[in-house]
């Protein structure tokens, strides 16, 4: 049958049967507009074989554009690089090619590339997959190495090109993978130190004791060299019996785990802060990515919990774990109680001593600052990550403490730690001292508080300490000094009696953002609340009368019955 001899209607639907079935279009397209589609697609061209998944993602979606896109996408992380080729596939579908390639130029030009090397140079030292993978290959030696050629597969394996293996950084690996990481560097640790103790011999006592610190020195030089900090209990003169658990430590599967675990987190939130996924118009506090692994291993603990039954030796009581978590310190209600009560201890030994109360608060300078409430990354930034904020916080704080001491003026008080939008964090301090010591208190903390980086703090000519610190009188008739703190305690931990409240930081309801809060400490790793009471109250009052005034407030906070929903 001649193509003449069919209908229009034939026509039509041979047409709809052809594009339902392969998506071709045989009839009435043209030929031309055919060759054009192909031509723009790069259809005839091969496909590059040195392709990451995402970047074969990407391939697939816009292969015009594919060299030009490996300057953003080349030697970027996996799990960033994904975020970042998500955006780009939205956008090119949306709003066409032009658009996406802007979006690649404005948000991954050279400040973000320079942003990425900085914080990717600080972590050189750590493990990759493939610094392991070589250090291992003389230690997992395969049984199968021996057997003979029996000649069924021949070929030329000099003709044959290995594909090389992508490193693999710390932070783009899963958790199955870092327990696998910890099980090899342990053999590498177990074989050094099997090395190092042939190495070193003795024959007396004295002898002995030398070349066990031999043989410390030596594995701690190597877990130095993977950018882990080597355990010392002591930090002065090493003795034989200081390093014996330190050795076997280091030689400890689960030691390293834990170790690669932490900087694992570390440095990826720090490499998700230099992109920009960590701000107010992001996700605020933390990453989404922190969010999620944060959430599988709460989910991974509270499993494990109620699975559990605590037995007493003595007396073969049981209990379920649950309930006894449920009633300590890691149920946040139980724990803002606790915070909460201590505050107010504080606070009537403060009545009793006729002290006056100051609310401090201490950030840090904008160089360890990433990005701008408004949007927009900070020029100035230094690569700082929340770690080396809160070391300057501890810095500028310790000084403050000591120059008070030197001057011999007295105090107490409590300190809650709270990140700001990017992640940087900043503290808020409640301190009574006497009142003829507030003013030069005062003084001595905005000296200390604004010494580094001073020149940024000159608005028009003058000083303005306001960006940095912040001092308060407590003021009795608006309310009383543990009401000034309960807000960040209860922001910093549930939220409670926050349902109406609103950041400042995020303009989001403080109910919602309190876990992201929380969440950005864990992340920051460091520690939310601390009674800074130690060696400042006994010189003021009695401890007896400490004692006797703080220890039924606790012991009603721990039997406070609170349920939290895990």
């Amino acid at each position: 049958m001649s193509k003449q001899s069919f209908t229009i209607e034939e026509q039509r639907a041979a047409t709809k049967a052809c594009l339902n079935f392969s998506g071709l279009c045989v009839f009435p397209q043209k030929p031309k507009e055919i060759l054009t589609l192909l031509s723009d697609t790069s259809v005839k061209s091969k496909e590059p074989d040195d392709m990451t998944v995402t970047e074969r993602k990407l391939y697939l979606v816009d292969k015009v554009n594919h060299e030009w896109r490996k300057q953003f996408f080349s030697g970027l992380p996996n799990y960033l690089a994904k975020y970042f080729a998500d955006r780009y596939i939205s956008i090119f579908y949306k709003e066409g090619r032009a658009k996406a390639a802007r979006f690649l130029t404005e948000k991954m030009g050279i400040e973000l590339q320079r942003r990425v090397s900085v914080v990717l140079y600080r972590y050189r030292h750590l493990p990759t997959y493939n610094k392991i993978r070589l250090m291992n290959e003389d230690i997992d030696q395969c049984d199968f190495d021996e057997v003979p050629n029996i000649g069924q597969l021949e070929f030329n394996l000099e003709e044959v090109k290995a594909k090389k293996t992508k490193s693999r950084l710390l932070a783009e690996m899963e958790q199955d993978e870092l327990k696998d990481m910890a099980f090899k560097i342990s053999k590498i640790m177990q074989d050094r130190f099997t090395q190092l103790s042939t190495e070193h011999n003795g024959e007396t006592d004295k002898e002995i004791d030398a070349c066990i610190i031999e043989v410390f020195k030596g594995l701690a030089a190597l877990t130095n060299s993977f950018g882990i900090v080597a355990p010392r209990k002591k930090k002065k003169e090493l003795t034989a019996e200081d390093v014996y658990s330190d050795i076997f430590r280091m030689q400890d599967e689960k030691w390293w785990r834990g170790r690669l675990v932490k900087a694992h987190k570390i440095m990826r939130e720090h490499l998700a802060i230099a992109m920009g996924q960590v701000s107010k118009r992001a996700s605020a506090y933390c990453s989404y990515d922190c969010v999620r692994e944060y959430q599988e291993q709460q989910k991974r603990n509270w499993d494990a919990i109620q699975n559990k039954i605590l037995i007493d030796e003595e007396t073969q009581e049981e209990c379920d774990l649950k309930d006894m978590v449920l009633k300590s310190v890691s149920n946040p209600a139980i724990r803002r109680h606790e915070l909460m009560t201590r505050t107010r201890g504080c606070e009537d030994i403060a009545e009793e001593l006729g002290l006056c109360g100051l609310f401090l608060t201490l950030t840090t300078p904008g160089k360890y600052h990433n990005s701008y409430q408004r949007g927009g990354f900070i020029p100035h930034w230094s690569g700082a990550s929340p770690r080396d904020a809160q070391i300057y916080l501890n810095g500028v704080w310790s000084r403050i403490r000591a120059k008070l001491g030197r001057e011999e003026f007295r105090w107490f008080g409590i300190r809650v730690a709270e990140p700001h939008h990017d992640g940087t964090p900043h503290w808020h301090l409640l301190l009574w001292c006497k009142p003829e010591d507030k003013a030069e208190i005062t003084r001595i903390f905005i000296d200390y508080a604004t010494k580094e980086d001073k020149q940024e703090l000159m608005k028009s000519g003058e000083f303005d300490h306001s960006a940095r610190c912040d001092v308060k009188d407590i003021d009795h008739e608006q309310g009383s000094a543990t009401g000034y703190i309960a807000k960040y305690i209860s922001k910093n931990i549930d939220g409670y009696a926050m349902d109406d409240a609103v950041s400042d930081e995020t303009d989001k309801p403080i109910k919602d953002m309190a876990k992201m809060s929380v969440l950005g400490k864990a992340a920051g790793t460091f520690v939310n609340f601390n009674l800074l009471v130690a060696h400042q109250l006994p010189l003021i009052v009695n401890y007896a009368a400490w004692l006797t005034l703080i220890k039924p407030l606790i012991w009603i906070s721990y039997t406070h019955k609170s349920v939290h929903s895990y």
